[in-house]
């Protein structure tokens, strides 16, 4: 792997003089994040660890983490047998047959799919030429609401004035099946399935070819993206998913053997769970500057909102995630202070196109000829340095999470420290410990411990 290839996260920036969170803090939550590391792996908890599990309660489950390893493993072993390697032939088999494939799933599962393919496929993939897109099929997506006008309108687009005798005009389903599938996901499948009968004058043996069924693997919503439901799509738009899935497995190696300080996962979820436990108005967020990477935030915190909202009710809170508090105390918890939200500041260093110049023109019209000679990369950059720089000086902590460029393996890198992430920061709530570090409060006294998450798109 290129050293350019490592995704880092740098707190550097959040221990400021005077910020709610120091450097000494996160070192006294060491030994509670390595026992909650530890069971998260499914390694023995080293004696003296001041945490251990609280066996009357279930955190997610994590057979995810898991998940890369075996299935690559698999496919050197059993190559064209193994399941990434079924993932591959289906995909194949489905370039050639249609220029529309249509995933019918949940909002977990097409948040997680959107991810991977806004980060990795062209800006503009599915209005491209099919010899632009190099014979990969368009990717659309169904099943997130209950939204009439939206599948009426998917279902003219892939029917009307269509014909089944050519190409360009066929058109496939992927329906993802989950143990609580939901209705709205129910219906999309239903009238697609439908409409795809009707398309091809209801001849049985090719409609069935063009039916692919996914089954999850019961991790939970959202963290089935490295299974089929994730990497077929991703196959199918021509992504490398075994990059994807080697980016994958070296976020497991660095989470599992990286200690506290050094350790991307752990210092992301210690910094972020002290300053939520700083004040009862502190949340935490992530400021996106990479356009291809705004559905990776949103799936992150739709994923983190639905975990810890589990996990919240589980540990005797109700649905949002907020304690059985009195109204007044939930009603001071609404106003968040740009002084109150800790920023995490995704970034990519390199970008993956030639840099456009902003250039010269004669009458100037735009008042930009004095940035002729500067790129738009360098124009990112300045922003963003005057964005950290400006932080620091306001004594606003932030947080930095940077790829050096955005490709399957940085990305399989991302996703799954993201899952980890989550995994972690719930298990706060299911292990019991001893005092919090000075200065911070416990968590059982704070009302809105599974505070909110929030984004910002630069």
């Amino acid at each position: 792997m290129a050293k350019g290839d490592r995704v880092t996260y740098d707190p550097a920036g959040i221990f400021l003089p005077g910020s709610a969170v120091s450097a000494t803090q996160l070192t006294a939550l060491a030994a509670r994040l390595n026992a909650i590391r530890s069971d998260v792996t499914g390694e023995s908890v080293e004696a003296g660890d001041a945490s251990e599990p609280d066996s009357s309660l279930a955190a997610c489950d994590c057979t995810f983490r898991e998940l890369p390893e075996r299935m690559l493993d698999d496919y050197v072993e059993y190559r064209q047998q193994s399941d990434l390697g079924r993932i591959l032939q289906t995909a194949r088999w489905i370039r050639d047959r249609v220029d529309r494939i249509v995933v019918v799933g949940d909002v977990g599962v097409l948040s997680g799919i959107r991810a991977l393919l806004d980060a990795c496929c062209e800006p503009y993939f599915n209005h491209l030429t099919r010899s632009q897109r190099g014979g990969r099929p368009r990717i659309l997506l169904a099943g997130a609401d209950l939204d009439n006008d939206a599948i009426t309108g998917l279902i003219t687009l892939l029917t009307e004035g269509r014909s089944p005798d050519l190409l360009e005009d066929r058109w496939a389903l992927l329906l993802v099946d989950a143990p609580a599938t939901d209705l709205p996901t129910k219906l999309a499948g239903r009238h697609l399935l439908r409409s795809l009968r009707s398309f091809y004058r209801a001849d049985s043996a090719t409609v069935a070819e063009m039916v692919v069924p996914v089954t999850t693997t019961g991790n939970g919503e959202g963290f089935d993206t490295f299974s089929a439901v994730g990497l077929l799509p991703a196959a199918i738009a021509g992504m490398d998913i075994v990059r994807l899935l080697e980016g994958a497995s070296t976020a497991n190696d660095h989470f599992r053997t990286a200690p506290v300080g050094a350790n991307s996962v752990l210092d992301f979820v210690g910094v972020n769970h002290l300053w939520r436990t700083a004040g009862p108005a502190k949340a935490c967020g992530m400021r996106v500057w990479a356009t291809a990477l705004r559905a990776t935030a949103r799936w992150y915190a739709q994923l983190r909102q639905r975990q810890m909202g589990r996990a919240t009710t589980a540990n005797g809170t109700d649905r949002d995630g907020l304690s059985e508090a009195s109204a007044a105390a939930r009603t001071s918890l609404q106003p968040v202070g740009a002084e109150d939200v800790l920023w995490t500041e995704l970034l990519v260093a390199q970008c993956r196109c030639d840099p456009l110049m902003v250039g010269h023109l004669e009458s100037d019209p735009d008042g930009l000829n004095s940035l002729a000679d500067r790129s738009q990369p360098d124009l990112m950059s300045a922003a963003i340095c005057e964005t950290i720089s400006g932080n620091r000086q306001n004594g606003r902590p932030a947080g930095v999470l940077r790829l050096a460029r955005l490709n399957e393996h940085t990305l399989g890198q991302v996703m799954q420290m993201a899952m980890l992430a989550v995994a972690v920061e719930q298990r706060f709530i299911f292990h019991k410990t001893g005092p919090d570090p000075p200065g911070v409060l416990g968590v059982k006294n704070l009302p809105d411990f599974a505070a909110r998450f929030l984004y910002d798109f630069r």
